[in-house]
């Protein structure tokens, strides 16, 4: 059979034994199994064990049964052992097993075919030439035991097993690892391998010695994990346990950037081991920044920037040797100052800087790394960028169209800066004739003074026209910069004219879009004038191109007559919608034949406003008295198009969430003062105003509100603040606690504080007032040292430790001192009930008489008293002391009385004249002191050569409970003369030990009595006793210490039943067992 088998027996008759023998050629493993009470009706649990084989047998076990230290593990009240052995030659038990006992402090070892009975169920098949047996031994009780061969000529295999009320074990008491292999396999596995630059390792491990006959093969190869680190170990080939010969494995480190070490541990199946130990340390090469930024350059400049590398000063770092340090393009326009000399080696805690140069040769964004290692690791670490960008001027042309001579005109030039960086203008020339076109409040630009204008920048200057003559003129003003890509030539254009008919247009300078049309108060448009002798018509005014801006009647132009030195106003109006520069010439034709040219000019400007995005104002406590402040700011921007900025009020959002005087605060925990901004305000391009809000929380939690303004900015809409504030609050509980507990002990009462709030809490001092009266409490070392901090949520145990001598109730406070406003000091009690009892109990019936033999209960008796259930009484040890050599109590024959319900019997004992045994209640249940009978034992009266009476002491006791006092009360026994058991000595000599075999066999009852025969080698504590067949003690004939010699005792055969027996006598050393079978 391969793989899985199983046997399920359901024997009809429980108690029938039936002994199993497998075999096989092939290593197998047993487990049995068994089902509990589902197949035997006894109430306990199932249970399962390991079978050893047969090989692993020992000669000598030390065994225990569950619970027998104490401990949480309640004793088991069946305890057995199975225990399977090679008969004696003769077909018995052999007298070489025995079984040992603690008694008196020293292992008494008995033969177990005497301790027990000489019975056995042998083994249908014969294993190594020898018949094999089975034997259930029923322990005596719980404890620790031993078995042993004592020649070592008889092997056997033990099995624990036992039973309580559905419960249940089971487990292996022989087991003996190793003896299956060799032990000439005495030489460790053969490992070798090879490791990599990245610490990887490829390995071979093979067991010894090549002789397949003595090696015990491989049992584990593993990684010893306290002594391993950042290494994961592989097997390329899988191990069978003493089967696989040869592995191939490997090692990969599981971070390459930090040390690793592995420890390997080869081992065989007959503990032969071979370590192997492999470290790798990383290439741990650091540079410095991770990130060099050189900013902005022109083409043309250049600049130098430093790296640092080296090696972290950490234990177990070596030194490094750097064999690559480069440029990862090189084509950037960065490079070494000075190349690195390679290799060089770097130690740990040393740093070296390297100067690395960029030069701009181009317009455009660089990148590149800077990368270090060695031959086996490398990697880019500091990143390298620049930006190389140039300025770009554009100087715009301006037209000033058709002037009279003898008058001057206003026009205006603007130098942009289209480039991506600073335009730096050193300088201009021009115009060629100042007198026609004059520069009006230009700055001075020079060299050491230049006009710088930022990427996008435009800057407006002023140059008037003023025509001496009737012609046409034209000039430049060239620009001198830094600039690459120019257009820095403004040209300059305008005419004087003659004409009779003269016009002159209008500027309106800089307006307010959308806030038109504008007039001037009627001043505004063309003035036209007759500067001739005759009367003369204009026939029409003709746009250059879209007339977008103005508004004017082109009606009112055509068919207007001026007589000679008259002048009209035609009017035009200025309505900007949108921010920019506006011109519009109109050509007017006239009866004169030569046309006239005037310009119409605006800009329409609107103002821009920037305000703080946002204020936090962090956290403060609920109401607290001292507010959080925060600063809000709004300015009214410049730029090419701007204008002055009205502020006329301010909104918050949500309504009343800020308050607007300082008198209190919004709903939200938010105020400033309004009135002191002076709304409206106006504020000039450049200029702002800036002021102060404060923040107190109003409820626990964050908050926020918008403060949003109202101005005639263009992008008003965009101009608001966020407001963010916390609310955090106090919150201290200080929970107290009581307990009861004996008198006169000492214990610990743990109190608890707990910051129940959102903000911390300073515990100041803690303290201990108004104790009540005779205890003492004082705060435990545990306790934590005030002052300290309790957070949010955070709680602390502070225990103090009590001593009441006394039975009562003792209280003290426990005052918290703290930083809360609220309750800066906070009290709870501490209480403790202290508890004494005392009870009586004593032995009801006696004293007590009888002869020899007789057999009596001794009843144990709780006399009336105080309720016990708050002593908390789980344990009772009782006492019995008595004559040993005149009474015997029987351990199996302890009963319970209702006193002691919800108790068991455990542990019962003889030592020395007292017999020893605890009451332990079951789990829930506890001792209450109800009086009547607690307990009874059962006694047998012996033939004492010592004493014919003796008293019967009782002592009960709680042990470890300081809460109850108990008193007892003894009786007596008389031992009456009788003639059915006297023992007498029949000679006095060191004959040596003898007991005789009962004769006929079968005894008849009819006989009544028989006399049996011992004799005595030396002085010595003598038991001589009756057993029936299932090893329960029914007679004892004699107890006590005898001297050397012979002796006969009378045996009572007509009282015993029908049956197997078996008498066994013990006389210090010496132990014999006879079998007699008594019929009717």
């Amino acid at each position: 059979m391969r793989g899985e088998g199983w046997l399920d027996i359901e024997d009809p008759d429980p108690g029938q034994v039936r002994p199993i023998v497998f075999s096989a050629d092939k290593p197998i493993y047993v487990v049995q199994y068994n089902k509990g009470q589902e197949s035997d009706g006894v109430p306990t649990d199932p249970f399962e064990m390991a079978l050893p084989p047969l090989e692993q047998a020992q000669t000598h076990v030390i065994f225990a049964t569950p619970g027998a230290a104490g401990g949480s593990v309640a004793p088991f009240g069946r305890n057995f052992i199975n225990l399977v052995f090679p008969l004696a030659p003769d077909g018995t038990v052999p007298a070489d097993l025995e079984f040992g006992e603690l008694r008196g402090g020293q292992i008494v070892w008995t033969p177990i075919r005497s301790r027990f009975d000489p019975t056995r169920t042998p083994f249908r098949v014969q294993v190594n030439g020898r018949t094999w047996a089975f034997k259930t031994l029923r322990l005596p009780n719980t404890g620790a035991f031993q078995i042993r061969s004592r020649s070592g000529q008889y092997p056997f295999m033990a099995y624990s097993y036992g039973g309580s009320d559905y419960d249940s074990y089971g487990f292996v008491t022989t087991m003996a690892f190793g003896k299956m292999l060799d032990p000439a396999d005495t030489v460790p596995p053969l490992v070798t391998w090879t490791q990599e630059c990245d610490g990887s390792v490829q390995g071979f491990a093979v067991d010894r010695p090549n002789d397949a006959a003595i090696r015990s093969n491989f049992a584990e190869i593993r990684l010893d994990p306290d002594q391993s680190y950042n290494y994961t170990l592989t097997l390329l080939d899988e191990i069978v346990p003493g089967q696989t010969a040869a592995v191939r494995w490997s090692l990969t480190v599981d971070d390459p950037l930090q040390p690793a070490r592995a420890v390997v541990v080869f081992a065989d199946r007959r503990g032969n081991d071979t370590c192997v130990t492999v470290e790798y340390s990383p290439f741990v090469v650091q540079m410095q920044p991770g990130l060099l930024d050189y900013g902005l350059f022109k083409p043309g400049q250049s600049r130098v920037m430093k790296v640092q590398v080296s090696v972290p000063d950490v234990p177990g770092y070596q030194p490094m040797r750097v064999t690559r340090f480069q440029l990862k393009d090189g084509q950037q326009g960065f490079a070494f100052v000075t190349p690195p000399t390679l290799p060089f080696v770097l130690q740990p805690g040393q740093t070296l800087e390297f100067d690395i140069r960029f030069t701009a040769t181009r317009v455009g964004s660089f990148v590149d790394s800077v990368g270090i290692g060695d031959s086996c690791a490398f990697r880019y670490i500091t990143e390298l960028r620049a930006q190389v960008a140039e300025p770009a001027i554009i100087a715009s042309d301006y037209d000033y169209g058709q002037v009279p001579v003898g008058t001057e005109v206003q026009g205006w030039i603007q130098v942009r800066n289209t480039g991506q960086a600073d335009l730096v203008i050193t300088g201009y020339r021009g115009p060629a004739a100042p007198g026609i076109f004059r520069l009006s409040g230009w700055p001075t630009i020079s060299p050491t003074n230049p006009l710088v204008l930022r990427p996008g920048e435009v800057r407006t200057l002023q140059v008037n026209f003023a025509p001496p003559d009737a012609q046409r003129y034209s000039d430049a003003i060239v620009f001198l910069s830094d600039a690459q890509r120019v257009d820095s030539i403004s040209l300059l254009t305008g005419e004087g004219v003659r004409a009779e008919l003269l016009a002159q247009g209008y500027d309106w300078g800089r307006r307010r879009i959308q806030r038109g049309p504008y007039d001037d108060g009627g001043q505004s448009g063309v003035l036209v004038r007759n500067t001739g002798t005759q009367p003369l018509t204009i026939t029409d005014a003709v746009p250059s191109g879209p007339t977008t801006g103005f508004l004017y009647n082109r009606s009112d132009f055509v068919g207007l007559t001026l007589q000679p030195g008259e002048q009209r106003l035609v009017p035009v109006r200025f309505d900007p919608q949108q921010t920019g520069y506006y011109q519009l010439q109109l050509t007017l034709q006239n009866t004169t034949g030569v046309p006239v040219t005037v310009s119409l000019r605006g800009i329409g400007i609107v103002p821009r406003v920037a305000m703080t995005p946002q204020v936090d104002f962090g956290t403060t406590l609920v109401n607290a008295p001292t507010p959080n402040r925060g600063t809000v700011t709004i300015e009214c921007l410049e730029w090419e198009f701007q204008d002055s900025l009205t502020i006329t009020d301010l909104v918050a959002v949500p309504a009343g969430s800020v308050s607007e005087t300082m008198a209190a605060f919004g709903t939200l925990g938010f105020r400033y003062d309004k009135a002191a901004l002076g709304l409206p305000r106006v504020l000039q391009p450049g200029e702002r105003v800036t002021f102060d809000a404060e923040f107190v929380a109003q409820v626990v939690g964050p908050v926020q509100a918008t403060l949003r303004l109202v101005s005639d900015a263009e992008n008003n809409d965009e101009a608001q603040c966020i407001w963010l504030g916390n609310g955090i609050s106090q919150g201290i509980a200080l929970r107290g606690a009581q307990t009861t507990t004996c008198a006169g002990t000492q214990g610990t009462l743990t109190a608890r504080v707990e910051n129940t709030g959102t903000a911390p809490i300073r515990v100041q001092a803690i303290q201990l007032q108004n104790a009540t009266p005779g205890a003492t409490f004082t705060l435990s070392p545990a306790a934590p040292a005030a002052p300290f901090d309790l957070q949010p949520g955070e709680s602390r145990d502070i225990p103090v430790i009590y001593d009441v001598p006394q039975a009562g109730t003792y209280s003290v406070e426990l005052v918290v001192l703290n930083s809360t406003s609220d309750q800066p000091e906070i009290r709870t009690t501490l209480s403790v009930t202290a508890l004494f009892f005392q009870r009586v109990f004593q032995i009801a019936g006696g004293p007590w008489s009888g002869v020899a033999g007789t057999q009596f209960w001794v009843p144990i008796r709780v006399e009336p008293g105080a309720d016990l259930s708050q002593a908390n009484i789980t344990t009772l040890l009782v006492r019995l002391s008595f004559e040993p050599t005149l009474l015997g109590p029987d351990l199996t024959a302890i009963q319970l009385g209702p006193a002691a319900a919800g108790m068991q019997v455990q542990n019962p004992v003889v030592v020395g004249n007292e017999l020893r045994f605890f009451l332990v209640a079951q789990p829930g249940q506890r001792f209450q002191g109800q009086a009547g009978e607690l307990a009874r034992v059962l006694f047998t009266a012996y033939l004492s050569p010592w004493a014919v009476q003796t008293p019967i002491g009782l002592s009960v006791e709680a042990p470890g409970n300081a809460c109850v006092s108990f008193s007892a009360e003894g009786s007596g026994f008389q031992l009456l003369p009788v003639c059915a058991f006297n023992l007498r000595k029949v000679i006095l000599s060191p004959q040596g030990y003898s007991l005789q075999q009962l004769h006929p066999q079968p005894l008849p009852r009819s006989q009544r009595e028989v006399e049996l025969e011992f004799s005595l080698g030396m002085t010595g504590a003598t038991e001589l006793s009756f057993y029936n067949a299932m090893g329960e003690k029914v007679l004892t004939l004699v107890r006590g210490t005898l001297e050397a010699g012979v002796y006969r005792v009378a045996v009572p055969v007509g009282e015993l039943s029908p049956g197997v027996y078996f008498y066994r006598l013990q006389s210090g050393p010496y132990v014999e067992v006879r079998r007699v079978v008594i019929a009717e």
